[in-house]
């Protein structure tokens, strides 16, 4: 059998599959069906008929729609769809899958619009996000954090967006709120592991500095040095206290920094002080020296080229 003659004889299959359907009451099985058999053509040409002599039917529509839309008819499928929800205005699902294919089209109006929709009458974590993605995208930052806020339970730290929530909330003023988001076990306790790289505990440091929690923020930040393994971590972090702590409270976690990494002291003394943080790079020297009455001549060096 020729390739011509093989297709013909697969569509008349297809229009006999159809006619079957609709004597059969199991409609959704035979055009699961069929849909698997990549028949959407034949679906189309018997169904376009029975929907242009009829009244709408929302499982006739439904099914076109899908059918258009898996043949590429991506605007057909929309006006399709279109007419369903109007029939069905609480189908959640319907309004993310017309999310789907004005996103295919190119609206980002009706987009926004129906995945709103999608949202409000089906909460679902990945549509959720999607919308939070497109007010990110829009400068619509209150509406994100609304979106992120309402889903914060569900968030997670490999994900990102509760260090971005916490950074919406704060740039709102709402500072208790962002300490809030990130004040969770994953982020204070977890093993060095768990926080890669270490965003996390690093905002949430210059958070409590900057709400006057500075002892708080030193026991945490002493508890994370002692924990990480990298020099550059804990660099990172002193960097933070040095902007926004007190001299004292910076010095302190120094100490900190140099006692899980001494090899590291006279470097750190001499990099703080370049960036302007002189009382405290004097500190690390005079607490090394307090500490080495007699030291070594490779160490008297180190010492000699930090000051």
């Amino acid at each position: 059998m020729n390739g011509p003659a093989r297709s013909f004889v697969l569509l008349v299959l297809a229009i006999l599959m159809v006619a079957g359907y609709l004597l059969a009451p199991r409609r959704n099985e035979t055009f699961a069906i069929m849909r698997d058999q990549r028949q959407q053509m034949a679906i189309i040409a018997l169904l376009e008929p029975r929907l242009a002599a009829s009244e709408d039917d929302p499982n006739l529509l439904a099914t076109l729609a899908r059918s258009y839309g898996e043949v590429g008819e991506q605007w057909r499928a929309a006006e399709l769809l279109e007419r369903y929800i109007a029939l069905r205005p609480k189908d959640g699902e319907a309004y993310g899958q017309l999310a789907d294919l004005y996103q295919t089209i190119g609206d980002p109006a009706r987009r926004l619009a129906r995945l709103q929709q999608a949202v409000a009458l089906q909460p679902q974590l990945s549509r959720a996000l999607e919308l939070a993605g497109l007010y990110r995208d829009a400068g619509r930052f209150a509406d994100e954090r609304a979106v992120l806020a309402s889903h914060e339970a569900e968030l997670t730290l490999d994900s990102g967006l509760l260090l971005r929530l916490a950074q919406l909330r704060a740039a709102e003023g709402d500072l208790p709120g962002a300490i809030r988001t990130l004040m969770r076990p994953q982020v204070l306790t977890a093993s060095a592991s768990a926080i890669h790289p270490p965003a996390e505990r690093l905002y949430l440091a210059e958070l409590l500095l900057a709400a006057g929690r500075d002892a708080e923020a030193l026991r945490w930040g002493r508890r994370w040095i002692a924990q990480w393994q990298e020099p550059w971590r804990a660099t990172q972090l002193l960097r933070r206290f040095v902007a926004r702590a007190p001299v004292a409270t910076a010095a302190d976690l120094a100490d900190a920094v140099a006692l899980a990494h001494p090899e590291i002291r006279f470097y750190l003394a001499g990099e703080l002080g370049r960036a302007g943080a002189s009382a405290v790079a004097r500190h690390l020297l005079a607490s090394w020296g307090a500490a080495n009455p007699a030291p070594r001549p490779n160490q008297l060096a180190g010492f000699v080229a930090a000051c």
